[in-house]
């Protein structure tokens, strides 16, 4: 019992350290090749009907989202991404990429709370 208190207060006591020195843990993963602020090209199939046209989406800095003309906040933590725009209307979970948000092979979950179906995402970064 005392070697497992013993450890458990080095691990806090490192944690507090890493976080006043402004290090972070080695869990953590490395950012993609670009930021997460900025502009998308989106691309959604609800209800498995095939690809919607391509849309735009943004990610503000203040965390709101603009999908398709509809705002609402985002917030991403360790490389996972959610986005509840409209109030609700519509949520989207995925994760960061190298290139953008998802993929075609592995695209995100959305839900359409409006329609009460779900469907798939990915977007593409195009830029600040």
């Amino acid at each position: 019992m005392t070697r497992i208190r013993a450890l458990l207060v080095g691990f806090v006591g490192l944690s507090a350290l890493f976080g006043v020195l402004g290090i972070a843990p080695a869990s953590a993963p490395a950012d993609a090749a670009h930021p997460t602020v900025g502009t998308y090209t989106i691309y959604i199939d609800w209800n498995n009907g095939g690809y919607d046209p391509p849309g735009t989406m943004v990610l503000n800095s203040d965390h709101t989202a603009t999908v398709l003309g509809i705002s609402g906040p985002w917030m991403m933590h360790y490389g996972k991404i959610t986005m509840n725009v409209g109030g609700g209307l519509a949520i989207f979970h995925g994760k960061k990429t190298a290139t953008g948000l998802n993929s075609l092979n592995d695209p995100g979950k959305a839900f359409n709370n409006f329609y009460n179906y779900g469907g798939v995402w990915y977007a593409v970064y195009t830029g600040p």
